[in-house]
């Protein structure tokens, strides 16, 4: 199974950025010489930016390979992938909320209210998400409940995605979100507790279920951002070079891919709004 897709995957996965590439590029002084070394990089080389700017390459690129992937996927396989890139939707919808512009599907001709966006969303996936959260943002003036409400159902939608897939496929894939989910679920507890001093008892509902973490929130505990970050870094990894010709390693690859993007687009950030090494270390954890 995907064993078209797999080796190209894997070929692909020697251009992608190293933790040497990203202190090299953390020391860059300005903005210019950051574009200078990120040109120099062997993904420019697999992936040219073709005239296209800097920044909309780095929002771009994973995009465009998953939609090239997408397209040669065929039947249940690429029902789950189309499924997995729903992701897309949610960053546009955050935006959205932001009042700015979508970048991938929805919401790119002009920036919409928070009414104007539930309305678009009515006949969407994201409907129940939307009412829950946008109830709970009139009631706490926080968007962050809405961010949360749409980001708990991608993952509850995920899972059940899972069971239309080929029976081969459905273990790897299904052991690959519920160990992704459950450090998601530890994450958000650290944050919860640190950031919004919320009690265990009133975790669960920012939570995704039908996990461990979910289920045993009193007892399991929290993981900050550094600690997330190693940890998902090596499920994906694992997942990518171990169940080869899988959907699990292809999701894995893609997990992968946009992690890698999102440490050079941190970057790119840091020296476009002059932001300190150290405190850019602190951001995105151990360069």
């Amino acid at each position: 199974m995907y064993y078209s897709i797999y080796p190209k995957l894997r070929a692909i996965f020697t251009y992608l950025p190293d933790q040497e590439d990203y202190k090299e590029l953390s020391r860059t002084k300005t903005l210019d010489e950051f574009e200078r070394g990120v040109k120099k990089l062997e993904l420019l080389e697999r992936f040219p930016l073709n005239n296209r700017k800097l920044e909309e390459y780095l929002k771009k690129v994973c995009f465009r390979l998953e939609e090239q992937i997408r397209q040669t996927l065929e039947g249940k396989g690429q029902a789950f992938f189309a499924e997995f890139m729903k992701s897309y939707e949610l960053k546009d919808i955050r935006n959205a909320l932001y009042n700015k512009k979508g970048q991938f599907y929805l919401f790119q001709e002009e920036e919409k209210s928070l009414d104007e966006i539930g309305t678009v969303l009515e006949d969407s996936i994201w409907s129940k998400a939307w009412e829950y959260g946008y109830d709970r943002y009139k009631d706490k003036k926080n968007k962050f409940e809405i961010e949360v409400a749409l980001d708990r159902q991608y993952y509850i939608n995920l899972i059940k995605a899972v069971d239309n897939l080929w029976w081969k496929d459905r273990k790897t894939v299904l052991d690959l979100l519920k160990n992704w989910i459950n450090k998601i679920n530890r994450n958000w507890k650290y944050r919860l507790q640190n950031k919004y001093r919320e009690e265990d008892y009133e975790m669960k509902q920012y939570l995704i279920p039908n996990t461990e973490t979910y289920e045993k929130v009193d007892s399991i505990s929290g993981l900050q951002k550094k600690d997330f970050d190693r940890e998902m870094e090596t499920i994906f990894y694992d997942k990518f070079k171990n169940e080869m010709f899988t959907m699990g390693a292809i999701i894995s690859f893609f997990m992968l891919f946009r992690r890698r993007i999102e440490k050079l687009t941190s970057i790119y950030n840091s020296k476009k709004f002059n932001i300190a090494n150290n405190k850019l270390s602190r951001v995105m954890g151990e360069l």
